[in-house]
């Protein structure tokens, strides 16, 4: 693969290398000092061909065709060079002076631009302005963020349960490691901002209570080309190894961009319950080992059919082969003697297939040169899975003997397709009195389910009609938005938006003979107000109505059983559930402040219910939560020195919780608080050698109608420059001393169930990257219209 990739890239340098020129120079001033950002353009009847800006040094680099141009160098939006230039060769310009000469009071205005800024809707987090500028990636980047939380592999906001990832306004539809995967291929020389949006405005999907991070690239020069490949090693219990890479090329009218990630390895989760029946304790110790074989890429062509239209085509997809082996080991004891009576010991296989493929197609229209245009999105993708589940078992005397007459085997499967296509309109108008956001979107998914159950305990497959099921079911959304944003003066600015979204949704139960119909309109009002006191204090308000909608599989009525005694059911009945958010907000430079509050109705969730009886425990779902969350956030970003940034954070808050269902707790109420300090040191002058120290402690604390134990997290890494910062080598440790385990505590029923679990967290990776091409530039990237339906599709 990376041959190929490499010869790709070779091909494209070659074509671009014969037929055009390279034109460079250096740009001083009067004294003789580099110029850094000063902005040099080549146009031909007034039409720009190529433009870039100069370095910390004062040189820049362009390519241009055999024409005749107009060059012109710009600084802080004054002319200070121009000329007429023939390109008929490589032309080094050498030493070029500046013809006006640059009062200091204009040079110091340059580069004032904040770490953190507030905006009406959101934060702006500069990541230019910090070390990590040069040789890291997104995850890095990710880290020193205020407000966002790294535990482990999942990515979050404080105060959030869930977390959308987008790239230049387009959301990455992944998760876990395979999200982490791609984030680690972007290197953070080509980030420029990261922005944490915690209540989103109408224009977004109204899905999910989370917030959401938009992390912006710099942008792109015409006729230039840039790719990193990249490979790393991940040493857990057990090995995994990856490879990734990106190309982007931009010439003239027409841009493509490319990426991949190829992935292969184990990793080791363990998985411990309690559950304390009435006459005697079921304790389940179950080490499983997981592999997972992964391929997505993604490319995409863009052409700029005029001034006004331009014009993107993408596509996306991935495929994976994931298996998992366990063997739960359950052990009965009484509560006199506490002594061991008997064992239940199984064995499993679970097999899955998945695969995606997307095709997104946006056309941007430009209506005036205020900035006022109309994006249009084509959306169709596809979600197949094919799964299976193996296992059998014998219960076992306290010897460990088997007993006669107990053996069981079964087999799950469950060949599930998703089809979703979707067709969005979002305009933007921008006039003196107000800018407005509005916008259109149909979206449609289909998912199909065939789950067969068989029955092995004989040694002979044989179909269990009682557990087997065909689920159909259809969604469709229609909704519609629009938001005004206002600017009154220096200080006041307020934004307000509303969105409407009509659902209707059917699903059919084959064996249950059962069809289930719903039908909902629902209004998502958005408020923003901001005063800006001054250039260090500001003070924001937001509020927004949010709605989470089930994953089409907790929707399906299917039982999956890992056992005899324990297996999971879905709920056709689920409703959404929504969410109010509300946010008050006073920023001193790098210190955030933060109150927020949040309600939520009709909430769902997956809970086990033990069953005195039969001891066999069902996980459900259902909607029976009512939660109201009261917190305080606290965030600190320190870069006084060069050579040092830290990221500090603190969230305490205060849950309250209240059950409809009646065998599980009625109310849960209680404290949780989290602090972190994430810390990145260079340790030389060039910038090529830096260190990264991060901690992180989550204190006990409820999670709904549970109860959490404590855990921490310390991680290292060092990274190293090489071959003019355009090799990176990466050495980095995660959950160092293996701390990252928490302990859940429920009831159900009376019976407290507690959990233990530990999913592989400590370890260690060595990566090694190599970027080429034009560094400076990035890509259009087309923006997605069905993200929201991907997401749902998700484990």
């Amino acid at each position: 693969m990376k041959k190929y990739i490499f010869i790709l890239c070779l091909s494209i340098y070659s074509i671009t290398a014969f037929s055009q020129h390279k034109v460079t120079g250096r740009i001083l001033d009067e004294n003789n000092y580099p110029i850094d950002l000063a902005k040099v353009i080549m146009s031909v009847n007034d039409s720009i061909i190529q433009e870039t800006f100069t370095n910390p040094n004062g040189e820049f680099s362009l390519m241009a065709n055999d024409q005749n141009y107009k060059f012109v160098i710009y600084y802080i939006g004054e002319v200070i060079f121009k000329k007429d230039l023939v390109v008929n060769g490589n032309i080094d310009l050498g030493v070029i002076k500046s013809q006006k000469i640059l009062k200091l009071a204009e040079v110091n205005i340059v580069g004032k631009r904040k770490v953190i800024e507030r905006k009406i809707d959101r934060l702006v987090f500069n990541l230019d302005r910090t070390i990590l500028s040069s040789g890291g990636d997104a995850i890095d980047a990710l880290k020193i963020t205020p407000g966002v939380r790294l535990k482990g592999e999942e990515i979050s906001l404080v105060g959030k349960d869930r977390l959308q990832v987008m790239i230049d306004g387009k959301i990455v539809n992944m998760s876990g490691d395979n999200l982490n995967d791609f984030l680690r291929s972007i290197s953070s020389d080509n980030i420029k901002s990261i922005e944490v949006i915690t209540t989103p405005p109408a224009k977004y999907e109204a899905e999910g209570n989370s917030g959401m991070l938009n992390i912006i690239l710099k942008k792109n020069n015409i006729n230039n080309w840039n790719a990193t490949l990249g490979t790393s090693y991940t040493q857990r219990t057990y090995g995994t190894k990856s490879i990734t890479g990106n190309l982007n090329y931009n010439k003239n009218k027409v841009s493509i961009y490319s990426n991949f990630n190829l992935s292969d390895g184990y990793k080791r989760l363990d998985d411990n319950n309690q559950v304390y029946y009435p006459s005697n304790l079921w304790s389940q110790n179950n080490p499983r080992k997981a592999g997972n074989t992964s391929f997505s890429g993604r490319i995409g062509l863009g052409y700029d059919v005029s001034k006004i239209w331009s014009t993107d085509l993408q596509y996306l997809g991935s495929v994976s082969d994931i298996r998992t082996s366990d063997n739960p080991l359950t052990s009965i004891s009484n509560y006199l003697n506490g002594g061991i009576d008997s064992y239940i010991s199984s064995t499993s296989k679970t097999d899955k297939k998945p695969s995606l493929n997307s095709i997104t197609w946006n056309n941007a229209i430009k209506l005036d040169t205020n900035g006022s245009n109309i994006l249009v999105s084509l959306d169709y993708f596809r979600f197949n899975n094919s799964d299976s589940r193996n296992y059998n078992g014998n219960s076992l005397d306290k010897n460990g003997v088997v007993l006669p007459n107990t053996y069981f085997a079964a087999i799950n499967s469950n060949n599930q397709k998703i089809t979703n296509y979707s067709v969005k309109i979002d305009g933007q108008s921008k006039s003196k009195l107000v800018d407005l956001d509005f916008g259109y979107k149909y979206s449609s998914s289909e998912t199909n389910n065939s789950i067969r159950f068989f029955n092995n305990d004989s040694g002979v497959e044989k179909l269990d009609t009682n557990n087997t099921n065909y689920f159909k079911y259809n969604e469709k959304i229609h909704a519609v938005y629009i938001s005004g944003n206002k600017k009154f003066d220096s200080k006041w600015e307020s934004k307000v938006g509303l969105r409407e979204e009509y659902t209707r949704s059917m699903g059919i139960s084959e064996n249950n003979n059962q069809t289930t119909k719903n039908s909902y309109v629902q209004f998502f009002p958005t408020a923003y107000l901001s005063y800006t006191a001054n250039e260090n204090n500001n003070f924001s308000f937001a509020y927004s109505r949010r709605i989470d909608r089930p994953k089409f599989e907790q929707l399906n009525p299917f039982k999956a059983y890992d056992s005899p005694y324990i297996y999971i059911e879905g709920n056709p009945f689920l409703q959404p559930s929504f969410t109010n958010n509300l946010e008050l907000v006073y920023a001193y430079k790098t210190l955030e402040n933060k109150f927020y509050f949040s309600n939520k109705t009709a909430g769902f969730e997956q809970f086990g219910i033990a069953d005195p009886n039969t001891n066999i425990t069902r996980f459900f779902v259902d909607n029976f939560l009512t939660s109201r969350k009261f917190g305080i956030s606290e965030s600190y970003t320190y870069d006084k020195v060069k050579w040092w940034t830290s990221s500090n954070s603190l969230d305490f808050n205060y849950a309250v919780s209240h059950s409809s269902n009646p065998v599980t707790a009625k109310q849960r109420n209680g404290y949780s608080s989290y602090i972190s300090s994430y810390n990145d040191f260079n340790l030389n002058k060039a910038k090529s050698m830096a260190l990264s120290v991060n901690y992180w402690y989550s204190l006990p604390g409820v999670d709904g109608l549970d109860k959490v134990s404590s855990a921490n997290s310390l991680s290292l890494a060092f990274k190293l420059l090489l071959l003019n910062k355009n090799l990176q080598i990466t050495i980095a440790g995660n959950d160092i001393f293996g701390t990252e385990r928490y302990t859940l505590t429920s009831y159900t029923n009376d019976i407290k169930l507690v959990y233990r679990n530990y999913y592989d967290n400590r370890s260690f990776r060595f990566g090694v990257s190599y970027k080429f091409g034009n560094q400076k530039i990035k890509v259009n990237s087309g923006k997605t219209g069905n993200e929201d339906e991907r997401l749902r599709t998700a484990n």
